[in-house]
């Protein structure tokens, strides 16, 4: 399997991000108050809001990859996220996702995918309450296409560690008039450990299952991984390989890579 190409990809995609990362550090960065708040996790989201008036851009990467078969279909979905702070306890978003394909017998191309929106709604504190937690709701519209999603994100504090959890409940109508319906249960879970104030690492995990016509539940699809992050005065970087620990037709490795910058 090490010589496979696809594997072969997947390391040097790998080191490239934690090069990128490694890199980021040599920049330097200010004193604890000064750096930009950040997200701990690539696959999961904690329960934090943004103050009211402050605007973040985000870049997401997210490679998808099957080996050792290098014919298989491979993706790059994209994402470019405008997050803004509206209230003490809620915090809108609005994005773009597009993606390139290419592999599996297809011609390699890039396409449009949706426009979304997102809201978070702060409910607890994950420092001063027992238990952070927050609704997140999500809707999000592209060529013959509409999807709903809906989360219960759950997270806490304890001295160095952040730990999270997010339910994930989505819908999908796809095709001619939204004739096809699709259906998906989740949850994502990770731990992080705050090296010091600009570095942390962790662990994630992915478990998805999805529902044709909310009827026919499809085989559970449980990736994980370590990931990395960084935070600096000008912004943060997140990055995370999860491999497939189960035995699906779904990527086996899903690499994300997220940038976010104070605006």
């Amino acid at each position: 399997m090490s010589s496979s190409p696809s594997l072969h990809r997947i390391l040097v995609a790998t080191t490239v991000g934690l090069g990128a990362s490694a890199a980021l550090l040599t920049t330097g960065v200010g004193a604890r108050d000064a750096l930009a708040d950040g997200r701990a996790f690539a696959f999961s989201y904690d329960t934090s809001t943004m103050a009211p008036g402050h605007l973040e851009y985000e870049q997401w990467v997210t490679w998808n990859d099957r080996y050792p078969d290098a014919s298989s279909l491979r993706s790059f979905d994209l994402r470019h996220e405008l997050e803004m702070g509206v209230h003490p306890r809620v915090q809108l978003a609005l994005y773009l996702d597009w993606r390139y394909r290419t592999g599996g017998g297809i011609e390699s191309d890039a396409e449009f995918e949706d426009v979304a929106a997102e809201v978070i709604y702060g409910m607890s504190n994950p420092v001063t309450d027992p238990l952070g937690s927050a609704l997140y709701g999500e809707v999000r519209v592209g060529d013959e296409k509409v999807a709903t999603e809906a989360k219960l994100l759950l997270d806490k504090k304890l001295a160095r560690w952040d730990l999270v959890w997010n339910g994930i409940v989505e819908s999908e109508w796809e095709e001619e008039g939204l004739a096809e319906r699709e259906g998906e249960l989740g949850q994502t879970l990770g731990a992080s450990f705050q090296l010091r104030p600009a570095i942390a690492v962790g662990f994630e995990l992915a478990h998805f299952i999805e529902i044709e016509e909310w009827r026919h539940a499809e085989d559970s699809v449980v990736h994980a991984g370590p990931n990395l992050s960084l935070r600096h005065r000008l912004g943060w970087m997140t990055f995370a390989p999860l491999f497939q620990l189960t035995d699906t037709e779904q990527p086996d490795v899903k690499l994300r890579w997220l940038v976010g910058i104070d605006l």
